[in-house]
């Protein structure tokens, strides 16, 4: 079977690791479950700990770590990865492996590129999975905590990819605690998460709520003294509803009166720069309706927003990851505003905004413990827990 790039790398690190497994000491930031290959994944955990554990007995890393060893402690500790054929660990294997990696071997760049191919793995994963999310889900709540875990993973990848570059070899920690303080927290916050089922309106829904706001703001603009600071023009689905709504925005900041008239004439000067609204008919049709609850329809209209916007992120993210000029770096950040966006859109929602700290610049989970949102705390939040485990995400 070729190998590709990704299989090379894999296959080069763990040999060389079976002739020099004291380098595995400088690869503190890399876990087992990051290899795409079961196999490698075994061997690369047994080395890992065959060498912490000589080095607490005080005992040489050479002698007591090389590959007859390696191999009898797979057999003792995972005997169901030994066996014949290339998929197996077997002697054949080993020393397909140590001939794989070249003479002047470097672990340490075949383990940043290992890691390179596990954070585009775990990244595209968020992205299907929020996408799921969006699709299935049966309240807000769901899709929300699916993006939380979606940034706490991309900020311990991030941690972990700056310790990579940094040359540092602090032990790398996993991550299955932290979100359920995401859960529990949605748990709590039960009772106010009414406004929050059925989070993806229907096209009629959404083109209906969108005309019931305006023929509210309409009959009176005082409620934009509320709606002003939730929602915003780009909220709306429908972009000339949302250019009228804007028109109406700006009139009242204005204290200028806002009834179909002005609002038509609003639209004409700034039509240009923003396009066309509703037209002047739509308008005084709008008003001779019965107007709605405001608070209401506003909320099924950014329901909708927040549903369209959770869609795209997941795909730019998908795209991103599959993407392979982006640098990680830039593969990280694009998820990263990808997914706050998501998040500062649901922060204006009335329900959704009391998920405590949902619209904080950091996730949830160090919001609940005061932590800063700086880049040296994310380092060092990658050796506070050790033992703890990021959920690893398939290939594709």
């Amino acid at each position: 079977m070729t190998m590709n790039a990704r299989d090379f790398a894999e296959r080069a690190l763990v040999g060389s690791l079976l002739r020099t497994p004291a380098a595995v000491e400088k690869l503190g930031w890399l876990q087992d479950d990051d290899f795409h290959s079961p196999m490698l994944t075994t061997l690369y955990g047994t080395v890992q700990r065959m060498v912490a554990e000589t080095r607490a007995a005080g005992q040489d890393v050479a002698a007591a770590v090389t590959p007859i060893t390696v191999f009898e402690r797979v057999q003792r500790d995972e005997p169901r990865a030994v066996q014949d054929g290339p998929a197996g660990i077997n002697a054949p294997t080993l020393h397909t492996l140590m001939q794989t990696a070249p003479v002047n071997a470097d672990p340490v760049a075949y383990g940043v590129m290992v890691l390179e191919s596990s954070i585009r793995r775990q990244v595209a994963e968020t992205g299907y999975r929020v996408g799921q999310h969006i699709q299935q889900a049966g309240d807000l709540a769901a899709v929300l905590e699916s993006v939380e875990r979606a940034l706490q993973q991309v900020a311990h990848a991030q941690a972990r990819w700056d310790a990579s570059r940094l040359g540092s070899g602090i032990a790398s920690t996993r991550l299955d605690g932290a979100p359920d303080q995401i859960s529990d927290l949605v748990n709590r916050a039960g009772r106010d998460l009414s406004l929050l089922i059925e989070p993806k309106p229907s096209a009629e829904q959404v083109a209906d709520a969108e005309h019931d706001v305006i023929n509210a703001v309409l009959a009176n603009a005082t409620v934009l003294n509320d709606l002003g600071d939730r929602l915003r023009p780009e909220d709306f689905h429908d972009r000339s509803a949302g250019n009228t709504y804007r028109a109406a925005v700006e009139l009242h900041s204005r204290n200028a009166h806002v009834d179909p008239v002005t609002v038509s004439w609003e639209l004409q000067r700034t039509s240009a720069q923003h396009g066309a609204g509703l037209a002047p008919d739509q308008l005084n049709m709008l008003q001779q309706q019965t107007a709605t609850s405001v608070n209401y329809t506003a909320e099924i209209v950014m329901r909708g927003a927040l549903a369209r916007l959770t869609e795209q992120a997941a795909v730019t993210v998908r795209n991103a990851a599959q993407h392979p000029g982006l640098q990680p770096v830039d593969v990280l950040a694009t998820t990263r505003m990808a997914y706050e966006a998501v998040r500062e859109t649901a922060s204006r929602m009335g329900a959704a905004a009391r998920l405590a700290s949902i619209a904080s610049p950091v996730p949830i989970a160090r919001a609940l413990d005061g932590a800063t949102g700086d880049r040296d705390t994310e380092l060092e939040s990658v050796t506070a827990h050790p033992g703890r485990r990021l959920d690893h995400a398939p290939e594709r």
